[in-house]
């Protein structure tokens, strides 16, 4: 679901879907929950503009990771239900890169280090 032109009561609802289990999207940036972990994480994903997996640079994870941190204070800053919700849970900032029908993880963030996981 994307609530990124949303607004504060559809964004409300996306919230709403994310804590249920399903994935938002605000400006390009993937968030859902990883109810596998104890206790529950919410992943926060990036994807690659790089058309090609084989042009991705380790730079471009920093950079977008860096964004997607971004991305989620201002959708903090804007949603008291998000930032309530994103206060309580932890998170865990990936980047991928993205084939069209699914994506590859290509690096994560790990103690504040973002750590390339495939070459």
């Amino acid at each position: 679901m994307d609530i990124t032109d949303a607004t504060a009561a559809r964004i409300d609802v996306g919230i709403d879907h994310l804590i249920s289990g399903g994935s938002i999207s605000y400006y390009d940036v993937v968030f859902n929950l990883d109810r596998t972990k104890n206790p529950k994480e919410l992943v926060v994903s990036s994807y690659s503009d790089s058309f090609h997996i084989e042009n991705v640079q380790e730079a471009e994870a920093e950079k977008k990771i860096k964004r997607s941190k971004d991305v989620a204070q201002e959708l903090a800053d804007k949603s008291e239900k998000f930032r309530s919700f994103w206060q309580g849970v932890r998170h865990h900032f990936i980047f991928c890169y993205n084939y069209g029908k699914g994506g590859i993880l290509l690096a994560e963030e790990i103690d504040g280090k973002t750590v390339w996981k495939k070459r």
